[in-house]
């Protein structure tokens, strides 16, 4: 409790909770509410725009108070989360009525973005991940948790690697946790970075003191292992303590309630195909570049999936393909079995829609924050596993197989939890746990009998009243209630001397007595304290039964997991099957050879679409494409990219057929950004991602080039070009697509080898130029930048005045800059 005296006992309880957690707003209950007072309150009326009134804090001082019912908390902290506050809940920790003081209270859990719960507020098909990051010496240790699901993941990096950044927003966190030795000099630039690029997201820090050996302790008790050596953790010493921390940090903010999460899983980089920011966002894999909305994504274009798990998976192998051709060609094998067992498909992903996100409710349950609704839904989900089982054992496939004989291994939990969950829930039960009616009738014959009191009380004190009419012989006799004396028999004066001696008087009126007997003072009792009986029986009867779903919270994990996965293959196998998708071959040697291939996202939207090849392999691995703006170009890279994407992924691909060589990493520079926030040009900022292709890629790299050279002078840029395409032709010699305007590129495609050039082909008519969207082999020497203007609405007068402009420009081309034609072509032929 605050030592300020003059406040009663109830504000000095809050203000010593405010305390305790300065840095947190925090919700009290009081009764049927949950209250902020002073400053809280006035934040917690300003961001949810709800009432600020004023109590009464003793001393004459009236201080600010915000408060909402105890069945909206849930709403509310959405609202305040997303404001970026911390909240601390404090609730009543013992019956008020049975206190002859002030109620005790105490915080039972924060919450933040990164470990709210609220299945309003996440994105059902997304993660909401915590990061947790801890510094020491050049190693730097990296732990993501999503609450929500159990996920745990944890890798270790050099303290200044620009990996870490990559890997920091390829989660997305809703909440990063800085350790450690954060005031070095990586910690703070790495902090500097974040908080440029996640404006929005809360970033803390968190003492954390356990050094390498107790930190593995700490990981091998919670998840009772004898090593993490076979987890992969061997000797990542950073890594384990950011892990360590992280079940610290969440344990610190969730008091009493334990998370199940799964086993730490480590985040290996040489299994996995890397697209890092620049990659991920030109090709806009999980959100379009302008709205940055996943309507619109490849993301958004390739989701079949029936359930939210599903969803989540999908997208979890999107962001990390695979690398390993073994692996991919299993995937590829599992949809192409899915392919052709049509029906078997159909019915398998009607059982896969009954199956509610059992991930998530596994969180909610350790937390208490679920409803008697998500566990009946367990219960039905689980009545769908026999189905499934069946149908899985029937596609010939290792995996499948396994699938089917993990599930059968599990059917005896399945069925028991399916039953007792029946047989326990009311079907009809409301959505808040202090409503009462969430068992169901003649689970619990204590419930049922409180339940009869209550409901049959009239009917029992009617059969009193007329049995002990007829055991006294007094006609007038009658059994009434108030509040002060309870339950009583009143008996007129005249018939006193028939009263039996076993009555006790209880009260004496003007013309009568009344009177209490053993049997109804217990009826009394009992049914003064139904009400209050039945709703604590029903709370600890649903604990209970909490306890007895966290305890096959295993199993129900097992399913999740495979509802998950047969849900991202029955996804890729489904879009295959309707948009007439293949499967590519998977080959050794660096190879593209796709034939009629689409775009997946722009085919979907446009409905009809030209189908284009595109051949790359050792000896000519690189591609010159000129041809006008709104050609098509752009959308040709970007297709070939997103079809080794979805090659790595396990899916077929939109095209007739395709042959590709495992990539270890996809490039692309695409068109004109700038970061302002950072202090980079629009030109810097092209400059850095060229830099990035050109140092790291490999001969397993793909390339994607989509102007180079444009942020700057003519020969500047035309120079810059030109060695960006020699330096990977005779380089690490990636298999390279590179679009320009710069016509007199075309050139390489006589002086170095492995170049070849290609133009998207234009038909020129009297008046209108038709682009066809059809790549051909040649370049192209022209840009109908002036017809592009036309069509975007420019006035007549101007396109005149740069059609005359651009006739004098070409006509003198060999003065331009004092610079002759001849000139040109020498400096950019040697």
């Amino acid at each position: 409790m605050t030592k300020d005296k003059t406040l009663t006992p109830l504000f000095q309880q809050y203000y010593g909770l405010k305390e305790a957690f300065p840095d947190c707003l925090v919700l009290m209950q009081c009764g049927d509410f949950y209250e902020a007072y002073g400053e809280d309150a006035k934040i917690f009326a300003r961001d949810l725009e709800i009432v600020l009134t004023a109590k009464d804090g003793g001393g004459g001082q009236k201080i600010p108070m915000a408060g909402i019912p105890l069945q909206s908390l849930d709403y509310y902290l959405r609202g305040l989360v997303n404001k970026g506050h911390r909240v601390a809940v404090a609730e009543q920790t013992a019956n008020p009525a049975e206190c002859k003081g002030l109620v005790p209270r105490e915080v039972t859990r924060i919450v933040t973005a990164g470990t709210i719960l609220d299945l309003q507020v996440l994105d059902e098909k997304d993660h909401n991940y915590l990061i947790y990051i801890f510094i020491v010496k050049d190693k730097l240790g990296l732990a993501a948790a999503d609450v929500s699901t159990g996920d745990l993941l944890g890798s270790e990096f050099e303290s200044n690697s620009e990996q870490v950044v990559e890997e920091i927003l390829r989660f997305r966190p809703a909440e990063i946790i800085f350790s450690g030795d954060i005031n070095c000099e990586d910690g703070h630039n790495l902090r500097e970075r974040l908080q440029a690029q996640l404006k929005d997201v809360s970033i803390v820090e968190y003492a954390f003191k356990l050094n390498f050996s107790e930190a593995n302790e700490l990981l091998k008790r919670e998840f009772f292992l004898v090593s993490l050596d076979g987890l992969g953790f061997a000797n990542l010493h950073s890594s384990v303590i950011a892990l360590a921390g992280m079940l610290d940090y969440i344990k610190k903010l969730s008091f009493k309630h334990k998370i199940p999460f799964k086993l730490p899983k480590l985040l290996s980089y040489r299994g996995n195909l890397i697209l890092d920011m620049t990659t991920r966002r030109n090709l806009e894999l999980v959100e379009t570049l302008l709205g940055r909305e996943r309507k619109g994504s490849l993301l958004e274009a390739i989701d079949k999936t029936c359930t939210s798990m599903g969803a989540r998976k999908l997208k979890d192998l999107l962001l990390r393909p695979l690398t390993d051709i073994d692996s991919i060609r299993a995937r590829h094998d599992q949809c192409e079995i899915l392919v052709e067992a049509g029906e078997l498909r159909r019915q398998l992903r009607e059982e896969l829609k009954s199956f509610i996100d059992i991930e998530r409710l596994l969180a909610r349950v350790s937390y208490g924050t679920f409803n008697a609704r998500e566990l009946l839904g367990v219960g039905l989900s689980l009545t769908h596993t026999d189905r499934l089982s069946e149908i899985v054992s029937s596609l010939n496939d290792v995996v499948f197989t396994d699938m089917a004989l993990q599930l059968e291994n599990d059917r005896e939990g399945y069925h028991y939890l399916s039953d007792f969950l029946e047989k326990a829930i009311n079907p009809e039960a409301p959505l808040s746990l202090r409503e009462g009616n969430i068992i169901r009738d003649g689970y619990n014959a204590q419930l049922d009998e409180l339940r009869s009191l209550k409901n049959d009380g009239k009917m029992w004190i009617s059969r009193l009243e007329e049995r002990e009419r007829e055991s006294t012989g007094i006609k007038n006799l009658k059994v009434g209630y108030n509040s002060v004396f309870g339950y009583y028999i009143e008996v007129t004066k005249s018939n006193i001397k028939s009263v039996p001696v076993y009555y006790t008087r209880r009260q004496t009126l003007v013309g009568s007595e009344r009177y209490i007997i053993p049997e109804l003072k217990e009826h009394e009792v009992k049914v003064l304290g139904a009400e209050e009986q039945i709703k604590k029986l029903e709370y600890n009867l649903f604990q209970d039964l909490r306890q007895i779903v966290a305890r096959h919270s295993s199993i129900l994990r097992r399913l999740a997991d495979i509802v998950a996965y047969l849900d991202v293959i029955c996804s890729f196998a489904q879009i295959a099957q309707e948009r007439c998708w293949v499967r590519p071959q998977m080959v050794e040697r660096a190879c593209v050879d796709i034939v009629e291939g689409r775009h997946p996202v722009v085919e979907r939207v446009l409905g009809e679409f030209v189908p284009n090849d595109c051949h790359l392999q050792e000896d000519s691995p690189l591609i010159i494409l000129t041809g006008p703006n709104m050609s098509g170009k752009s959308t040709w890279l970007r297709q070939v990219a997103e079809i080794a994407i979805l090659a790595q992924m396990g899916s077929f691909v939109p095209a007739r057929s395709a042959k590709l060589s495992v990539f270890d990493r996809i490039f692309t520079r695409v068109g004109a950004s700038d970061d302002l926030h950072l202090g980079q040009s629009t030109f810097m900022v092209e400059m850095n991602e060229t830099a990035n292709i050109v140092n790291n890629a490999t001969s397993k790299s793909l390339v994607i080039l989509d102007e180079i050279g444009r942020g700057t002078s003519t020969f500047d840029g035309l120079a810059i070009a030109q060695s960006v395409v020699e330096y990977l032709h005779d380089g690490a010699k990636p298999l390279t697509l590179f679009a320009t305007h710069f016509h007199e590129l075309t050139k390489l495609g006589r002086t170095l080898k492995g170049c070849r050039n290609f133009r998207v082909a234009v038909k020129e008519l009297p008046e209108e130029v038709v682009f066809l969207h059809k790549i051909v082999p040649g370049g192209a020497d022209r840009s109908y930048g002036i017809y592009v203007a036309k069509l975007a609405g420019m006035p007549e007068a101007l396109l005149k005045r740069s059609e005359a402009l651009l006739k004098k420009m070409e006509s003198n081309s060999r003065r331009f800059n004092k610079v002759n034609q001849e000139d040109v072509e020498d400096l950019f032929g040697q």
